[in-house]
């Protein structure tokens, strides 16, 4: 007997979703125009549009000749809920099908909105990114209109739902913190990610002004001011290595290496300290000598993470930077070469250049020694390349850095590549 109910409940369902079909191929485009432009603060209607005459009767379909039937057959909703509770379903139950139902009838309008065209569909040779957005943020608004008239519609047949007590939302970048500060940060990044929205260039071609970097720091500066009074330094300095634009950069570049969260910490500490005198991201024109004090930074900070993290470590890091030496590694996988060869290629760029390097500047040598000297060195450094690639290797890499090179070196010019080894500098002779 308990199953009854249930029985029931699936029985109507089923027939319900037979009405809904025939209801939303007989019902004539003007309603399902209506629907869509409905306003969301307008009075519900509490009935359906009833079925165009003449409809297409290969829709139609044959059930029992009963009461109920008739009434789920019709327009008027709020029969359909009396109906519905009657046969001893619960008011929620009543409202799932209804819900059902309304949103059947509206499956034209919400397919119209589907089908609308985009505009890189019209204009298919440039993208417009701007144009694209505005399209997505329409049909978005359009859908919610329909949603909105859905739940109009029931709040007039059952009543407004009660709200459920709204928990505080934690932003995913407090998590971490004590569960008594994460609120209050919460609060202070949303905040600053609205102001940051609202600050950013409203183009789409990663263009700005030197007064978008100007906003964009005053917020960030704003932000962290806010942050430090709540937060203790080690708190701050730990969302920093989490969350700073540092930490998302070295997020993605350190998959190679995966280092300790120790190690992590050290790489992190000399890389912000980089981003901080030298922030990437500013678009203002640089003074002259910008690259050069960049350089000479780099080399100094990062020269002191190669000692703090060991040879072996810091070159582990390195690689983990260089697309080129990916490339190099996933040869050596396929032609089933050394695992360390990607390692050792990159000692032997390195020393060569540096090499290089002393023999241009040696000023005891005339150029014709220095000539005689650079091609010692190249054919040192080409040995050394055919025994860790082969000839195979080196044509599939030939466009690749870690052999070019050589091939430079063989020309009289020197490559001298930077701590990291992923930017060089040349010296031809």
């Amino acid at each position: 007997m308990k199953a009854l109910p249930w029985i029931c409940g699936l029985s109507l369902a089923a027939n319900l979703a037979l009405a809904a079909y025939h209801f939303t191929a007989a019902r004539p485009a003007s309603a399902t125009r209506l629907a869509a432009a409905e306003p969301a603060a307008s009075a519900p209607a509490l009935s359906l549009a009833p079925a165009a005459p003449g409809a297409d009767s290969a829709t139609a379909f044959t059930r029992a000749d009963t009461a109920l039937a008739k009434i789920l057959d019709g327009t008027d909703l709020r029969a359909m809920r009396d109906a519905l509770e009657a046969t001893g379903l619960t008011a929620d139950d009543a409202k799932a099908i209804l819900r059902t139902r309304i949103r059947q009838s509206q499956k034209a309008a919400r397919d119209a909105i589907d089908r609308r065209r985009s505009p890189n569909e019209e204009i298919w040779w440039y993208q417009d990114e701007e144009a694209r957005q505005k399209f997505e943020e329409q049909r978005r608004a359009d859908r919610r209109i329909l949603d909105q008239h859905i739940t109009a519609t029931l709040a007039g047949l059952f009543g407004e739902e009660p709200k459920p007590a709204a928990e505080p939302k934690i932003h995913s970048q407090a998590q971490f913190l004590p569960e008594s500060k994460r609120l209050a940060v919460s609060r202070i990044l949303e905040d600053y990610e609205a102001m940051q929205r609202e600050a950013r260039p409203r183009n789409f071609h990663g263009t700005g002004l030197p007064s978008d970097d100007e906003k964009r720091r005053f917020i960030e500066e704003e932000r962290r001011r806010d942050l430090a009074e709540i937060l203790s330094p080690e708190e701050l300095r730990a969302f920093d290595q989490r969350h700073s634009q540092t930490a998302q950069t070295l997020r993605w570049q350190l998959g190679g290496m995966k280092p300790t969260q120790q190690e992590y910490e050290i790489i992190f500490a000399a890389r912000h300290e980089l981003d901080t005198r030298f922030d990437p991201r500013d678009s203002a024109e640089r003074p002259p000598d910008h690259w050069q004090k960049r350089q000479e930074a780099e080399a100094e900070i990062l020269g002191r993470l190669r000692s703090t993290l060991g040879e072996e470590r810091f070159i582990d890091y390195a690689l983990s930077n260089d697309h080129q030496s990916r490339q190099v590694t996933l040869a050596a996988e396929r032609y089933g070469l050394a695992p360390d060869v990607t390692r050792q290629l990159w000692k032997l760029r390195q020393e060569a250049g540096q090499a290089g390097k002393a023999i241009y500047e040696d000023k005891s040598l005339d150029r014709d020694q220095k000539r005689a000297r650079l091609a010692e060195l190249a054919q040192r450094s080409r040995q050394d390349l055919d025994r860790l690639l082969g000839a195979e290797v080196q044509a599939e890499l030939k466009h690749n850095g870690y052999v070019q090179w050589v091939q430079q070196l063989e020309r009289n010019h020197i490559t001298v590549y930077n701590i990291l080894g992923n930017g060089s500098s040349g010296f031809g002779l």
